[in-house]
Formats: structure tokens, sequence, C-alpha cells
């Protein structure tokens, strides 16, 4: 059986504005999407099993669904050369926080706001092409939208 083709991960971001517009800056070749949950013990000296009397015994309880993380890397190819500015003063500002839209063809689009934590740009590709490298990682809370 075929495997599902790959297509580019678009990248989104917005401009801050209300309501937000957000302007497709490029697309992730290579790229990596990590859905994370960390759980939240909440395990107290009452948290006991049903059982009662002597065989009840100390259980662990934990938050539902815990602390939920995105985070996407990969390379890049930008839009357009207009668009490395924007990642730059992004990164450079007083915070690289901004919302972002990550669209993942036939599966849907992630939403919301984004840490740049690394960015990496280069040059000299055969097409002429501005060629980078990122890393996002959620910074609050995130939606998905499917296809």
């Amino acid at each position: 059986m075929p495997g599902q083709k790959s297509r580019d991960m678009l990248l989104k971001i917005g401009d801050g504005a209300s309501p937000e517009v957000f302007t497709t800056i490029g697309a992730l070749r290579s790229k990596n999407l990590t859905l994370g949950g960390q759980s939240i013990d909440v395990t107290a000296d009452d948290s006991l099993s049903a059982e009662t009397g002597a065989t009840a015994k100390l259980v662990r309880e934990l938050i539902a669904g815990g602390v939920q993380s995105l985070d996407v890397s990969g390379d890049f190819v930008l839009k357009e050369l207009a668009y490395e500015a924007t990642l730059v003063s992004t990164k450079m500002g007083d915070s690289p926080i901004a919302n972002w839209q990550i669209v993942v063809p036939t599966l849907g689009t992630f939403a919301g706001a984004f840490d740049l934590t690394t960015l990496e740009l280069a040059g000299g590709d055969p097409g002429g092409e501005v060629t980078g490298s990122l890393s996002l990682a959620s910074a609050g809370d995130f939606s998905f939208t499917a296809a």
C-alpha cells in the first residue's frame, strides 16, 4: 500500500491587528510537529483508593489533559524576500512571541501564540531562494481545525 504523499506545511504569521490578518511567509520542507502533554500530579494525603480501612492505599491523581504543548521545527523556503525581515524582527523584538498558523495539508490548521525559539537563515540556494530553519514552541493556548 503506498504511503500518503507529503506536501509542504505552510507557515502563516499574524500582523497583531484586530481582526488579525495572517500572511503566508513560507513553507516547511523538512519538518517535525510534536504534540505533547505533561501530566500534573495532584496527589494529596486523602488520595485514597476505593477500598476502606487497612486495605486503603494512596493512589496517584492527575489533572486530565495536563500541560499541552505543540512544537514545530523544520527547514523552510521563504515565499518572498520581504518576509526575511519579518522573521528577524519577530525574533529580535521585545518578545519573539507572535500568533502563527501552521497549515498541514490534508490534516488541518494549528493556530495560537508561538515563541520563535530558533531562527537560522541561509542563502546560496541554486534557485536563488532564501532558505533557513526555525523552531516554534506554543506559548499559550492553541487550537486545531481539521481540514
